[in-house]
């Protein structure tokens, strides 16, 4: 049936009125952490505006996680009746290239592999199907990576029970190898390198993504001054921290100074404090769950009683 003039203009004005929506919404969301891909309608918009984490909570968590990597941890935080506030200091791009191909399929082919991150199994196995050899040892920093490996199809995979840098190296003690296939990203773990070659082991290293910096948002500041006396920091990664001090005002960053910190490592902890955060507390783990656990502990509202 065709459009009759006064048809197609109220659809040309309804578009464009979807559109502008969904921008506002974008702006509006973006800094709190809310995926663009869960507000592509105004009525997930009008869902999205209800949900009790977003409407003034008490508190705050801020995630350093990188960009569109803070659903689980929101979800843990909104639990305990926090909020929670994107930072992402970075996103992440998986590599593709002649040169990543061939350092993969040389890590892969080591006795020993350690996967880093959850991403790091997803960038791997987009680039090659992974398999297990006969008696090699599959290993990972943590839990998440594990799950991931094994929704891969590798059924036997360890990780530590202090799930960083430290732990990985503690298990890897008990049998040192005599070579890793280190599947892994540019910068972080550094610490992990280091350790594994000055312990004479050969490193096969594969770099099969990147994470690429990002700038904080104005809208992203303006609603971290709004609410930076009822927020505590995750703090996961001395590499993100790095990047994201130097973005914060030096008004804001008196204030954020005095805020709890929550690190997962005793590296952390001691980098916190040495970059002159007053309260700093150490949680059991890098989960969501830990993480918002120890948050709820401490948070803002319930210390200031």
């Amino acid at each position: 049936m065709a459009m009759t003039s006064s048809t197609k203009a109220r659809a040309a004005s309804s578009n464009h009125t979807h559109g502008y929506l969904n921008r506002v919404a974008h702006a509006i969301f973006t800094p709190l952490g809310i995926d663009k891909r869960h507000s592509t309608n105004i009525r997930s918009i009008m869902h999205t505006m209800t949900r009790p984490d977003q409407a003034r909570a008490p508190w705050y968590l801020l995630s350093l996680r990188p960009a569109n990597n803070h659903a689980a941890l929101r979800r843990a935080v909104a639990r305990y009746g926090g909020g929670l506030i994107a930072l992402s200091p970075w996103r992440l791009k998986r590599l593709d290239s002649p040169e990543t191909r061939s350092a993969l399929a040389s890590a892969l082919t080591a006795s020993t592999l350690v996967f880093t991150s959850p991403e790091a199994v997803r960038a791997a196995h987009a680039l090659q199907t992974l398999r297990a050899s006969p008696g090699q040892v599959w290993l990972c920093v943590g839990a998440s990576t594990a799950r991931m490996l094994q929704q891969c199809g590798i059924t036997r995979v360890l990780h530590p029970t202090q799930m960083n840098s430290e732990g990985l190296l503690t298990l890897l003690a008990q049998q040192p190898p005599t070579e890793v296939g280190l599947i892994t990203a540019p910068g972080g773990r550094d610490l992990l390198q280091q350790k594994l070659l000055e312990n004479g082991i050969r490193l096969h290293r594969a770099n099969v993504y990147e994470r690429q910096p990002l700038r904080l948002r104005t809208a992203t500041l303006d609603v971290l001054q709004r609410n930076a006396t009822r927020s505590m920091l995750a703090l996961s990664s001395a590499e993100a921290l790095a990047l994201l001090l130097p973005q914060w005002p030096d008004n804001l960053r008196r204030i954020l100074y005095q805020r709890p910190v929550i690190a997962t490592s005793k590296r952390l902890e001691d980098l916190a404090c040495a970059r002159g955060f007053i309260s700093v507390y150490r949680t059991t783990g890098p989960l969501p769950r830990q993480l918002a656990a120890t948050a709820a502990a401490f948070r803002p509202d319930k210390t200031a009683q």
